[in-house]
């Protein structure tokens, strides 16, 4: 019989610290030694642990166990453990050597707070093949964890790259009560409710079906409820953000937002992570800086690490409506078509300033407006916008100035050049009312369009675009290579 306080148990090998210090240990040991047969490395013996229990900071345990040992290999074990307590940040200082290093060394950094009751471990079998997750068929090694107040970081652990080079690295998330349970090759966790800031996950789970194999992946899904604005910034704190530059950190967000998300990460060096999901605006405003908001946006956009696409998605825009569809595809080609109206006098509801607030103080009435953006890659993108204007009063200088009813169609279109000898450049037109403008322009990513030379016609008649006038262009003004003169400086 065992029954003592403040105990050290000395196992080499088992653990990766092999002193467990315990508070408390007692319990029935029973064992037979037998004679050390030719060619064994000692003699075979059995113990057998009967109401066996231990205690300490980290967990309070009982047990019963039978262990036989032929006098050579690891021997056999029947083990059934139950937990009363185990702090979840501390389970990875438990587990055995004999499960791969790399996913102790993993859950140790993962799993950073949590308290679990009612946990059980189970171990039938040759333990010459425990954990079993390459022979499942070999033995039984169950683990089931309940937990609550988890606090959980998925992030690789060493930090690892993906293998475009971008950090992976994901959030904390915290407030997770679930189930954790391993059972021989096969990972899993469900997770009834976390939380990152504000926003509420439910039913997250995740698995690997087969320890055994590095093709097997880590898949987790879930879904979430919460304010926009958060679940921005755990896409600015990730991966995510790196990969889209925190193009995202710019945005400002109000208002409630769903989402449903899936991540597969591969158990491979420098992995790339499957991205799939949806996010659900639920009357949201969106702002910009020197941008006009968007409110009441509603709809859906569906994602993946490569690819968004717009599903149903409407939004209040210059005091009018706007819906929007299309997206960016897998393969790097994109498209979205932006079908709106402009109301004037709820768009001077809104508060604007600069330029846009001063346009508006000469202007009156509705007009609708169509918008379409395409392009690749690494190509020059393709841009059109018309709008009739008819609907709109306009106080400008003439001769932009007309009454409501009268028709002043608004049509600008940019695209890559087709003209030969003008390869990577972009040709725009603009056709205002009487006025008609063409030009040449040299555009470079994250700079502004260098205009190389245009041509602006006052008159129903296009313009003349290069050498000379042509007939039927009258009062045309030609811009001859206009010495790299920036596109916002001809403005």
């Amino acid at each position: 019989m065992l029954d003592t306080s403040n105990v050290a148990i000395t196992l080499p090998g088992v653990f990766d610290d092999p002193r467990l210090k315990l508070d408390h240990l007692h319990g029935r040991a029973d064992w037979t030694i037998g004679k050390k047969a030719p060619g064994d490395n000692h003699p075979a013996f059995t113990v057998k642990l009967a109401d066996f229990g231990v205690s300490n900071a980290d967990v309070a345990a009982s047990a019963t166990a039978d262990y036989s040992n032929p006098g050579h290999g690891r021997g056999s074990l029947d083990l059934k453990a139950d937990f009363e307590r185990a702090q979840v940040s501390r389970i990875a200082r438990y587990l055995p050597t004999s499960i791969s290093e790399k996913l102790r060394i993993y859950l140790g950094h993962g799993l950073q707070a949590g308290m679990s009751r009612g946990a059980t471990i189970e171990i039938h079998g040759d333990l010459t093949k425990f954990p079993y997750s390459r022979d499942p068929d070999a033995g039984v090694f169950h683990i089931v964890a309940p937990f609550k107040g988890g606090k959980f970081d998925p992030s690789p652990y060493p930090p690892r790259k993906m293998r475009n080079g971008t950090p992976n690295v994901w959030p904390p998330l915290d407030g997770i009560d679930g189930v954790f349970e391993l059972k021989e090759k096969m990972l899993r966790f469900d997770i009834d409710r976390a939380r990152y800031k504000r926003v509420a996950l439910h039913g997250v789970n995740g698995r690997i079906e087969d320890l055994g194999t590095r093709e097997s992946n880590l898949v987790i899904k879930g879904d979430g409820l919460g304010p926009l604005a958060d679940m921005l910034d755990y896409v600015n704190e990730s991966s995510l953000g790196i990969m889209a530059r925190h193009q995202t950190e710019k945005i400002r967000a109000e208002g409630p937002a769903s989402l449903a998300l899936k991540l597969r990460v591969p158990r491979t060096p420098k992995p790339h992570i499957g991205v799939e999901g949806a996010i659900g605006f639920e009357n949201n405003r969106l702002t910009v800086e020197n941008v006009p908001p968007l409110s009441q946006v509603r709809g859906k956009v569906h994602f993946t690490e490569r690819s968004a696409q717009t599903d149903r998605l409407t939004a209040q825009f210059l005091g009018g409506d706007l819906r929007a569809s299309g997206g960016l595809k897998q393969d790097g080609t994109y498209a979205l078509d932006l079908d709106g109206h402009l109301a004037v006098d709820a768009a001077r509801g809104l508060g604007l300033h600069g330029p846009a607030a001063q346009v508006l103080t000469r202007m009156s009435g509705s007009a609708p407006y169509a918008l379409n953006v395409s392009g690749a890659k690494g190509r020059l993108p393709q841009l059109t916008m018309n709008s009739d204007l008819t609907g709109l009063a306009l106080d400008f200088p003439a001769p932009f100035n007309k009454p409501v009813g009268a028709p002043m169609p608004l049509r600008l279109a940019a695209g890559p050049s087709t003209v030969a000898g003008e390869s990577g450049l972009e040709r725009a037109e603009l056709n205002f009312g009487p006025i008609a403008a063409r030009y040449l322009l040299d555009y470079k990513p994250k700079s502004p369009p260098t205009v190389l030379r245009g041509a602006i016609g006052v008159t129903a008649g296009r313009p003349a675009f290069g050498r000379g006038h042509r007939r039927g262009r009258p009062r045309s003004i030609r811009c001859r290579r206009m010495a790299r003169a920036r596109y916002t400086d001809a403005q």
